[in-house]
């Protein structure tokens, strides 16, 4: 969910990208103290007030869309990470070094996060199993950091396993070994086939058999990129507005799919009428995520907009916001709330551990950012050259 190189006339998707990790958040928090909102009635999830309702039906869905957000980051990654390599020729041993680079720079960010969660668990600081026992979310936020920390497991997994692995101690890192092997996907794919004419004919097909996947998302971003980097057709004004508008529309009501609802509550609502997308990983809200995604691609006054100075920063620090989150969540906000919940009532505790612990989460995901995530950038930067010096060397390029 990163780029590799900087694309300033594409400066809008880093934005965007700040934006879903905001989302994200949100729904992780509705999720921990709302549960009905984002489960419907499943599991042990109760319904804590009315307002609950309304995030089952557009626009309102939108706030708590996290799974649309994953598959955006996950399109953002086709599309960034292949844009510049599409249509030239010569750049083979650029993508070996990208590969080689990949897990060092998405790495220094996990590697972190688990140890702050690690350290967080051993000295007993996630709150979140006394605090399902108030907001009823269960099984889901109950189930993260069970039993007792065990260091011998956590230098096990850490040490033989990082990126499959670390969602034990970081739930939503999950989403960074997708992206891994995603990246290589389109690297390699690049490889074979940036420079082949009938390219998108094979993206489209990747597109399909990775249709049930999360992977999927990545070689929609590589269509789009390639779309957009060489317009092979060009549209008026007047078309491109309309599109846009019917996108917008479409991105609306689909944007809003409850999809952690079970299906029969789901078949009460606005989508009764849509089948199953049981057995997709993306679903509904992969669809959805792409048509954001072209929607904001035909709208320059949307791309103008992205890149106002909140949501740019939002962008330079998502990775770290990203990462860091789910560790507040489960440790102040959910103790900021237990503290609170006699004097203020429930509503009033969650709007105190909502307000507290956002600021902790931008501003300790602002301290990965340049003191973690840089630092791998640059890491990672430095192996890629050599890399790509040992390669020229061996071939005698």
């Amino acid at each position: 969910m990163h780029k590799e190189s900087k694309q300033a006339h594409q400066a809008h998707l880093d934005s965007l990208r700040g934006i879903a990790a905001i989302i994200i958040v949100i729904t992780h928090y509705i999720g921990a103290f709302f549960p009905f909102a984002a489960f419907a009635n499943q599991g042990s999830y109760q319904q804590k007030h009315l307002l609950e309702e309304i995030f089952f039906y557009p626009p309102f869905g939108l706030v708590i869309a996290g799974h649309l957000a994953v598959c955006l980051f996950f399109i953002l990654s086709g599309y960034v990470l292949s844009y510049n390599y599409l249509g030239t020729p010569g750049k083979k041993i650029k993508l070996l070094a990208a590969i080689a680079k990949r897990p060092i720079r998405l790495g220094g960010v996990v590697l972190a996060t688990t140890i702050l969660s690690a350290l967080l668990w051993a000295n007993n600081l996630y709150y979140n199993a006394q605090l399902v026992e108030i907001t009823t979310s269960k099984p889901w936020f109950f189930d993260l950091w069970r039993g007792q920390f065990a260091l011998k497991y956590f230098l096990i997994n850490t040490g033989s396993s990082l990126f499959d692995s670390a969602d034990i101690y970081n739930i939503s890192l999950w989403t960074i070994q997708v992206e891994l092997y995603g990246s290589i996907l389109v690297f390699l794919t690049l490889i074979l086939f940036a420079n082949f004419k009938y390219r998108w004919v094979v993206f489209s097909i990747l597109i399909l058999v990775f249709a049930k996947s999360f992977y999927q998302g990545f070689f929609l971003g590589m269509l789009l990129a390639d779309l957009v980097k060489h317009k092979p057709v060009e549209l008026s004004v007047r078309l491109k507005q309309t599109i846009a508008v019917l996108l917008g529309l479409m991105f609306f009501y689909l944007g809003s799919y409850p999809h952690y609802a079970n299906i029969e509550y789901i078949k009460t609502t606005v989508y009764h009428w849509l089948p199953a997308d049981t057995g997709y990983e993306g679903g509904y809200p992969m669809l959805a995520a792409l048509l954001l995604f072209c929607f904001i691609c035909l709208n320059d006054r949307v791309k103008k907009g992205l890149q106002l100075p909140v949501f740019k920063y939002l962008g330079k620090v998502s990775y770290g916001v990203y990462g860091v989150h789910i560790l507040v969540i489960g440790s102040l906000s959910s103790w900021l709330f237990l503290l609170c919940y006699q004097q203020v009532g429930y509503l009033g505790a969650f709007i105190i551990a909502f307000a507290g612990g956002l600021t902790v989460i931008i501003a300790t995901g602002h301290l990965i950012t340049v003191y973690v995530d840089k630092p791998a950038i640059r890491l990672a930067n430095y192996v890629g050259n050599k890399f790509v010096a040992a390669l020229q060397a061996f071939f005698k390029i």
